[in-house]
């Protein structure tokens, strides 16, 4: 646990192996208390072990091999995360699909998400969770939705959205349909066309937020 930060904005922990009680077990392997900001975790091991996180604030989890279900927990004690990395780890699970990033917000809401970016991961019998994430919906009609909520970490949150249409089998004797995004709700990106068309609609958005930057879309 580390619950000060002991050299101000130069805290790192590299190369720990933590084979605690296990996470399936309520073990936590890593935990950081909201009063420590500026940490960065690099090239750990987590054994059977979880990270769990409250409030993060510029905290940064990277090369770092999840094992047996270990993952990475956000608690919500004030419901605010804000310079949050968690780029570039493995996770190996056992078969019990658990996410790689989970949200507790037993205690309270997280109401304040900035430069989050959860990302680059790559899983093995776990589900990923990611803050990007991209969707193509294929089929013959005038909507397509592209369902976001498997993946994305944060409920009700997309705050970047690009999208394309192709339209496949287009002879060039039809005019071709206006299309909009019509809706954003719930992490699933709602795409509508003034005609039927056999179209492939392209989606890709984040969870993103810069300094100073409002979200748009809610």
């Amino acid at each position: 646990m580390f619950d000060k930060c002991f050299n101000n904005q130069a805290n790192i922990l590299t190369g720990v192996h933590c084979y605690n009680k296990a996470t399936a077990f309520g073990g936590v392997g890593i935990l950081g208390k909201a009063s420590c900001a500026q940490t960065r975790i690099d090239n750990c091991y987590m054994d059977y072990n979880s990270i769990l996180l409250e409030d993060p604030e510029q905290m940064h989890i990277t090369n770092t091999f999840f094992l047996g279900d270990g993952n990475v927990k956000l608690r919500a004690v004030n419901g605010e995360v804000h310079g949050l990395t968690i780029v570039n780890n493995m996770f190996s699970g056992n078969d019990n699909w658990v996410p790689i990033v989970s949200l507790d917000q037993s205690h309270a809401k997280f109401h304040k998400v900035g430069q989050v970016v959860i990302d680059n991961n790559v899983v093995n019998d776990m589900v990923l969770k990611a803050t990007k994430a991209r969707k193509t919906v294929a089929g013959k009609g005038k909507k397509w939705t592209a369902d976001f909520q498997s993946v994305l970490v944060f409920k009700d949150l997309v705050s970047h959205v690009d999208y394309s249409l192709y339209v496949k089998n287009h002879g060039g004797n039809t005019t071709l349909p206006a299309h909009a995004i019509t809706s954003v709700k719930n992490n699933k990106v709602v795409v509508e066309a003034t005609a039927e068309v056999d179209g492939v609609v392209s989606v890709a958005v984040d969870q993103y937020l810069a300094p100073g930057e409002t979200n748009q879309l809610h």
